[in-house]
């Protein structure tokens, strides 16, 4: 009956609230020292999940529906791309012939 996708485990049923989302994710986070996620948070996880998506060539449009998103450019906000992403966009330079 809920379309939430994270609800509370006891009664009332209800959605998370921000800070039950928090708090979840810091005690997930903490438990764990080799995950290396001190100082993350839940935007960390939308973060990733959009980089893993666009990644696998999925469309913007679908990833900010999927992050629910009304606006592109918010979405793009979750798009920044990381030093690797930008190194395999590299193009190589034609020979110069010797010339700088």
């Amino acid at each position: 009956a809920q379309r939430t996708v994270f609800l509370r485990a006891r009664r009332p049923v209800r959605p998370l609230s921000v800070g039950g989302i928090q708090s979840a994710f810091a005690h997930w986070a903490g438990a764990d020292d080799s995950l290396g996620m001190q100082g993350a948070g839940p935007h960390s996880l939308r973060h990733s999940l959009a980089l893993h998506l666009l990644r696998r060539n999925t469309s913007v449009k679908a990833i900010g529906d999927l992050l629910g998103h009304r606006c592109l450019a918010t979405t793009g906000a979750y798009l920044r791309l990381h030093e690797e992403d930008l190194r395999k966009a590299t193009l190589e330079l034609p020979d110069s012939g010797g010339r700088p």
